[in-house]
């Protein structure tokens, strides 16, 4: 049983169910404007598998290139070579990202354009030059990141929506607006999980430094990253408040719903303000909760 915990802490099981919800309530979401769904359960199933193999197996690559940072920024969550060898982690990230990207093609046929594959080959390409080289980069490995997050979202618009689009001679005025709706909702999440690994540069700062990385956190240094996180998190809550006052003051579900989104944002950002390199990780606990709790705003749209 501790061995098959240690496999879900190795996949981070929480991030892949965190992305799963996203998904199927995307899905929820964009149903309710479809009489007859184009996209079957079936299909999105596979979709959801295919994501959360491809996202699996790029926390087991992390895992296996960390190796020597890990055992300065977390010795004791080390899991390869003490619950796992490193050659059996390798074998489940080429089984994981094979898999993944089969279940990829076959959607891609299924809908009718192999162009689509792409998407999941560009995903799992730059998951795995995140880990080998961008995220040791200034910026670029945190922007890497944030972009797969919004592309998981925008995965299940893009399969559910495009044989509808291709159906000559409808009104496509409520689709457009739909579409863009999730790709708002992507975006959002997308910001959260920018600031998040900002966080995260922060509170490995020192494993990271020595290992000859140039994160925002060490280029720029703690103090001045921190400042930036405060900053996007003030734009952010900002953001938030305009589009429930211009856009959905008369809509209370969402009126309360995004009162509470704002509250926790708020207070995470004083959060972080009296944080140090020790309790950080709080906030980064903190950044999750509210990208958890922001999943749930499509269902009041």
């Amino acid at each position: 049983m501790n061995n098959i915990l240690l496999f879900f802490k190795l996949i981070r099981w929480k991030n892949l169910l965190i992305i799963a919800l996203g998904q199927f309530l995307v899905k929820l979401y964009l149903d309710r404007f479809l009489s007859n769904p184009i996209f079957s359960t079936n299909l999105f199933i596979v979709l959801v598998l295919s994501t959360i193999l491809i996202a699996a197996g790029g926390y087991i690559i992390n895992d296996i290139n960390d190796l020597r940072v890990d055992a300065i920024n977390k010795p004791k969550r080390v899991l390869i070579n003490t619950f796992i060898t490193e050659k059996t982690a390798t074998n489940l990230f080429l089984t994981f990202n094979i898999t993944g990207l089969l279940m990829g093609y076959f959607l891609a046929l299924k809908i009718g354009n192999r162009n689509l594959f792409t998407l999941f080959l560009f995903s799992s390409a730059l998951l795995y030059f995140y880990n080998i080289t961008l995220k040791k980069l200034f910026l670029i490995g945190n922007l890497a990141i944030a972009l797969l997050v919004g592309l998981s979202l925008m995965l299940v618009a893009i399969f559910q929506l495009y044989q509808v689009y291709q159906i000559d001679g409808i009104d496509l005025t409520i689709i457009n607006t739909v579409f863009k709706t999730v790709l708002y909702y992507a975006l959002f999440a997308s910001i959260l999980n920018f600031i998040r690994e900002i966080v995260k540069d922060i509170e490995d700062h020192d494993g990271d430094k020595q290992m000859g990385f140039s994160t925002m956190a060490i280029v720029l240094g703690k103090k001045t990253s921190k400042i930036i996180v405060l900053v996007l998190l003030f734009i952010l809550i900002i953001a938030i408040s305009y589009l429930l006052y211009a856009y959905l003051s008369e809509a209370k579900r969402v009126l309360y719903y995004g009162f509470g989104l704002i509250i926790i944002l708020i207070y995470t950002f004083f959060q972080i303000i009296e944080s140090d390199s020790n309790t950080i990780k709080h906030s980064s606990n903190l950044l999750k909760v509210i990208m958890f709790y922001g999943l749930f705003a499509l269902l009041l749209m």
